[in-house]
This record gives structure tokens, sequence and C-alpha cells, in this order.
């Protein structure tokens, strides 16, 4: 309960002051009774409800009791009129009480440990989202009607047991299934998209969503009704750790909060994943004078080293779909705006231009490319950071084809791209074909390893 002032100067520096409280009524106490019952798994429930059609309302007439906590709270205005509970082992899903209370976190604090009984109420799952109510009704179709706050107390029983923090683990946005829905989760490393930075999280009494993805693009939208105390909180460019209550609708996972409290400023976690982006392929050479010659250029445009372990470059030969060979890089690193040379023969190489390689990869390796064949530079996650041509398709009389020539990044690029742009490119080729030039090159003339023009 907070105590709300406003304040007024009149004439002659007098301050009038006026405040109250923000709950009308009385507080009530704070009883609590551990229920003398067996509790059942809510497995039970929702092999009830899955025997039915989705979305249809089925009232409760046996004799069952849940143990579980409360994760909702609407003491800033979030959670209007709904209480929701889960498992105290966090799974599977949650349920959402629709009720004719307010001020509910006087008798169900967050965290508030409750047994729940089944018998009388009503049930429907819809998307995975379980809510319960009262059977209605309506216009000659069943209903799940408000619970008034004299029968949700027959129901929803106060333990006794202490309140212990609700601590999720932060869990990742790619592993979500219809199981969390209605639960209490935690994600670390998400960032508000950046059009949404310096808004105020919501509008005043009205709906809204704001977007966050992870360091891999994955979605989570805030939703807010606009009645919560922090909607005029603005939207930090930073990272952010946020816990509350998720849920899938139309495909999509949203996450709404009890508190500002539970939104948290951290470090970013993704810079080393985006730094990786300065990472890319920036030369590859098939000389018609010398095949022993052939090599792969990589860039680092960061102002660090990046280490490579983990990483490995892919070469799809021809037309196929499935990697032909790979090379791992994870015994190297790349020094900060340096080159990274991938030789197919070292020795060939070093007599040819008069340098020593970085690496050598022999025989039918990624970097003995005859020009028709796409590559693929992939991180310590599997993701493709960089790619040249496109997989399944033969660069042969393509836009992709470097065959007696090169393929050469153009100078102002300064990341990878994982999908192949012609455009960042200055292709040569025996044939001249889509765009790329007519022209035939040789070693060492024709080519400059180990040297990034900007």
């Amino acid at each position: 309960m907070k105590l709300k002032c406003v304040y007024a100067l009149l004439g002659a520096g007098i301050l009038l002051t006026g405040c109250w409280h923000d709950y009308v009524g009385v507080v009530p106490d704070e009883k609590c009774e551990d229920a003398l019952v067996e509790t059942h798994s809510w497995n039970n429930l929702i092999k009830i409800l899955e025997l039915y059609p989705e979305g249809q309302i089925i009232q409760i007439d046996d004799e069952i009791w849940l143990k579980g906590v409360v994760i909702s709270s609407d003491k800033e205005g979030a959670n209007y009129q709904q209480i929701l509970i889960q498992n105290i082992d966090n799974a599977p899903r949650g349920i959402l009480l629709k009720t004719e209370m307010t001020n509910a976190h006087f008798y169900y604090p967050f965290q508030q440990r409750v047994f729940l009984n089944l018998k009388g109420l009503s049930f429907q799952m819809k998307q995975g989202m379980i809510k319960a109510g009262l059977y209605h009704i309506l216009y000659d179709n069943p209903v799940l009607a408000k619970i008034p706050s004299v029968v949700l107390k027959e129901h929803l029983i106060r333990s006794c047991a202490l309140s212990e923090p609700i601590e999720p683990t932060p869990i990742k946005l790619e592993t979500l299934n219809e199981t969390h829905n209605y639960t209490f989760q935690s994600f670390t490393g998400l960032s508000f998209t950046s059009n949404e930075f310096g808004k105020m999280l919501g509008a005043f009494r009205e709906d809204s969503k704001r977007l966050l993805q992870d360091c891999n693009g994955n979605e989570l939208r805030l939703v807010l009704s606009g009645y919560e105390e922090y909607y005029d909180y603005l939207i930090p460019e930073s990272q952010v750790q946020i816990s509350g209550i998720i849920y899938t609708k139309n495909g999509e996972w949203n996450i709404e909060l009890n508190s500002i409290e539970h939104l948290k400023l951290i470090e970013d976690l993704c810079l080393d994943r985006n730094r990786t982006k300065s990472v890319f392929i920036s030369e590859i050479v098939d000389p018609d004078n010398d095949l022993k010659a052939r090599f792969i250029e990589l860039y680092n445009a960061y102002e660090n080293d990046i280490s490579l372990q983990g990483w490995e470059m892919q070469r799809y030969t021809n037309a196929d779909t499935t990697v032909s060979s790979r090379f791992d890089l994870s015994s190297y690193t790349i020094k900060s705006n340096s080159t990274f040379v991938i030789a197919a023969d070292a020795q060939q190489f070093e007599l040819v231009y008069g340098i020593i390689p970085d690496a050598e990869a022999r025989g039918s390796s990624v970097a003995n490319s005859n020009g028709d064949d796409n590559l693929v530079l992939v991180d310590s996650d599997g993701k493709v950071i960089d790619i040249f041509g496109r997989i399944g398709e033969d660069g042969s009389g393509t836009n992709h084809e470097f065959e007696d020539g090169r393929a050469y990044r153009k100078s102002h690029i300064k990341e990878g791209n994982d999908i192949f742009d012609f455009e960042q490119w200055e292709i040569s080729n025996d044939s001249g074909g889509n765009g790329t030039e007519l022209k035939i090159k040789n070693a060492p003339e024709d080519f400059n390893p180990g040297i990034r023009i900007n």
C-alpha cells in the first residue's frame, strides 16, 4: 500500500498538501492454513483437459487439490483481476484465475504458497494456456466468468509455508514450448530493438507491446496494459535481464512484468557475438597459371584480436547441399585489422608470393577450389558468419564463379554476410557471365595475399 500525495502552492507561499492511500477498504489479515488434503499432480488436470477439444470449457466435479505458488502481483498495476499460479517445481504450465478481486496482492502476494481446490471451478485450455473461472452461459454459449472474491477464498487457500524467492534459472528463447505458458521465467542478454530506444515502456491506459531480441535474433514481446505504475519508464539502450509471466499467442512469445524491479540493466552479453561479424572472407583465388597457388583470405576488421576457437571453413563442391570438406580454425587467432591466409599448398604459396601463409589446407580442401564451389565461414555456435556463393547451386556460369580468376571483397565491406550478395564482390573468371569480369588472372602479379586495401 502506497501513500499518494499532491501539492499545490498557493499565494503568500502557502503549501497545500493532500494525501491518500491507494487502497480503499479494510486491509485483510494474513491468516493462513495448511490444508489437510492430499494434493495431486498438475498433470492430472492437463490430462483431463486434453480429453476434450481445444478451447472447450470443462467443469471439474472431482475433489482435486493442487499445490502451487502465486507468480503474479497487481501491486504496481499489472494483472488486474487475475491471479496466476504455477507448480512450485516450475512445470508444467501455470493457471490464470479470472477473479473479481482487486488488490489481490494483499491476500495472495507474489511468491505466496497456496492450495487450489479444482472442484466447482471450470477450466479452458487453448493454445496451451490454461484459464480458470466459473461456468456461465452467455447468449447460449458457455464462457468463463470471473470468480467472486468470497468464492475464490474457498478455492485458493493460503499455505503457512514460508514464501521462498522464485529465482528461475535464465532460459533461452529458442527452448520455449507450450509447457512454459503462464509460468514465471527469466531471460538475460536481451535488448529492445533500436526503434524502441527512448520510448516509454507503455502508453497511458492503452495496450502496447515492445519487442526484445536475444543475441541470435529470437524475439520476445513485453506486454503492458498502460495501467502499470511503470508504464512511463524509458526504454534503455543497454541489454536487460527480464523476469515475468510468459505465454504464447499466435505463435509469438509474450512476457508481462509484475514489477519494474524485474527489469534489470546488465552488461552487453552479445558483444563477443556481434564483433565476430567483423571476421569475413576477403579474397578467394584460383590462378590460371598455378593451381597450387590457390588460397582463401579472411580479414578481421575489429579493433581487437578474435579467437577462432570452434570456427571452421566449409566447402560445398559444385551443387552439393552437404559439406564436402571442412577446415578447423580452432587453433588460430586472427589479429585485429589483419588478414589470415589459408593456402592450398604452403610451400608453393611461399615460393610464389614470397610470404608464409597463416595456415595450410592441403588436398581437396576448402582452399583448393577450382572456382565453381560455395564457401562458408561458421563460428563456434554453428552460426554462418559469412558465405560466398549459393549452397546447392554450381557456380559455373553464375555471378559467383571465379574459375581461373578471383573473388575479391570490395574495400568498403567491414563485416560478414550470411546471405551471398554479389554487390559486395569484384569477381573475375574465364567466362564473364552474369555481371562478372571476363579476365583470367595469374599468380603472383594479379593477387595481393596478406594485404587488405581499405
